[in-house]
């Protein structure tokens, strides 16, 4: 289901460019049979103009805000290095849940520095005063941090500070919500935020839709998937991750890619990052280092330019992204992968 190769990229971006068109065209058939949704590819270009006005192919890392974690830092350098424009997704409309890490990591920050010893030290820091509890539920954009700025604000001025302008990102709230605005064929449930900011489950109605919506998953995936065919954007992406139950998404992923592939003839185009699970930890720890110095893309690229699996390629980027700033000792590798 992924892209494993850089030889299998390239090949795959020019005959998704040679033939846009008539991809674009097969593509906007599927999401029609779908769910009743008209003209998809324009839809994309209003929503995504910003993003396809690269001149060259974008990898995206789609994340519920887009931050500095290590993940974030290892997808930036990754893109660098197979020659794709950096951008970052986020869904700033989701509600919070503990059980999905990504979330929890956003409120708690993991920092991480490096002793003059060469060993790391960790260190929390707590954004919201909210506990966990009265967090649960809540729309990502209404959480308040301490300084009395929004979460995804915070993390957006940490973004500017480490990357400047460097590495965009697009909220994509208001694309789904449109996608189910036009939709003639809605999932049977939506979600819509409460007058106190939380989430709640919305049962759906052939009525029109006045305010904004965010689509169940297994709703949204093959409309999600299909921005990934015609060789404009490649998602950065893992399914297999072996924490925190991912087989239901992992089984979305694969039905809605064989869906896709046999209407519009391509699947679309992932490649395969670091999965999150014990031992990679790390991909959510934010690199303190970076705050004062922004990473060097030149001499990861250098690390990272050998490397024709792209698979590998993301997991050396994770360690180069884990250990910036650290003391190296004799003999041991920049890019090793942390215990």
């Amino acid at each position: 289901m992924y892209v494993r190769t850089r030889a299998e990229l390239d090949s795959c971006l020019a005959e998704r460019w040679k033939n846009q068109q008539s991809i674009r065209r097969r593509r906007d058939d599927f999401v029609r049979r779908y769910c009743g949704l008209d003209d998809f590819s324009a839809l994309v270009d209003h929503h995504w103009r910003s993003v396809l006005a690269e001149r060259r192919a974008v990898g995206i890392l789609c994340r519920q805000i887009a931050s500095i974690a290590v993940e974030d830092v290892a997808c930036y350098l990754g893109c660098l290095a197979l020659g794709l424009s950096p951008w970052a997704g986020e869904l700033v409309q989701d509600g919070f849940y503990t059980v999905n890490p990504d979330k929890l990591y956003r409120v708690k920050i993991p920092w991480l520095r490096w002793a003059k010893k060469g060993n790391p030290v960790m260190q929390y820091e707590r954004l919201s005063d909210a506990s966990n509890v009265r967090l649960e539920g809540m729309i990502l954009a209404q959480v308040k941090t301490r300084e009395g700025i929004a979460l995804p604000d915070w993390h957006h001025q940490h973004r500017a500070r480490v990357f400047g302008n460097r590495y965009p990102f697009l909220d994509m709230s208001a694309f789904f919500s449109d996608c189910l605005r036009r939709a003639t064929r809605r999932p049977a449930f939506m979600y819509a935020e409460s007058d106190s900011g939380y989430e709640q489950r919305v049962h759906c109605n052939g009525d029109p839709l006045t305010r904004d919506f965010r689509p169940p998953a297994e709703w949204y995936y093959p409309i999600y998937l299909s921005l990934f065919v015609d060789g404009s954007l490649v998602l950065l992406e893992n399914y297999d991750d072996s924490y925190g139950g991912s087989l239901g998404v992992k089984r979305l992923f694969e039905d809605a890619m064989s869906r896709i592939e046999a209407v519009v003839g391509v699947r679309p185009l992932v490649l395969q990052t670091s999965a999150l699970s014990p031992e990679t930890w790390h991909l959510l720890y934010y690199n303190q280092h970076l705050l004062h110095h922004s990473p060097d893309a030149e001499s990861a690229i250098r690390v990272l330019s050998h490397e024709r699996n792209i698979s590998a390629l993301f997991e050396r980027a994770a360690a180069v992204a884990y250990r910036m700033g650290a003391v190296v000792p004799t003999g041991v590798s920049v890019e090793c992968v942390p215990n």
